[in-house]
């Protein structure tokens, strides 16, 4: 479990999960209220389907609500 501090609570209570399988990263939304955007460096934004896995690799952005992440 990650904790983050969301002031604007555009962060659902569940909103991602994310794993390994082998050496790659995947994301999941969680049915967030906001969703979540996968954006590959260099590359296109992706609304990621809720309860759809996403392999995402170094370099990519990961917004969930008004909050993000880069993977690295």
């Amino acid at each position: 479990m990650v904790v983050l501090s969301d002031p604007t609570r555009s962060v659902s209570k569940t909103h991602l999960e994310f794993g390994l399988e082998g050496d790659e990263l995947w994301i999941c939304d969680r049915y967030s209220g906001n969703g979540t955007v996968a954006h590959p460096l260099g590359g296109v934004a992706r609304q990621c389907e809720a309860g759809r896995r996403y392999r995402v690799t170094r370099g990519t952005r990961v917004e969930i609500g008004d909050q993000w992440f880069d993977v690295s």
